[in-house]
């Protein structure tokens, strides 16, 4: 059965582990709370290293 509340709870339908955990019984919102987190915190990082593209510092990578 598949989540209409919205993408992280879809998502949540197509895990296993998630599936797994769920059937443990962790609480879902919980779960979604996870999921948000990570995706934010992923697209943070890919950001900030995107921006910072220019540093000679970061990741020891010169890219000017």
């Amino acid at each position: 059965m598949r989540s209409t509340a919205g993408p992280s709870q879809a998502l949540l339908d197509q895990l296993p582990t998630a599936q797994h955990l769920l059937a443990a019984g962790t609480d879902r919102e919980n779960l979604v709370r996870l999921v948000r987190a990570v995706a934010y915190e992923a697209v943070f990082a890919t950001l900030n290293e995107l921006d910072a593209s220019g540093d000679v510092s970061v990741s020891g990578v010169n890219a000017g």
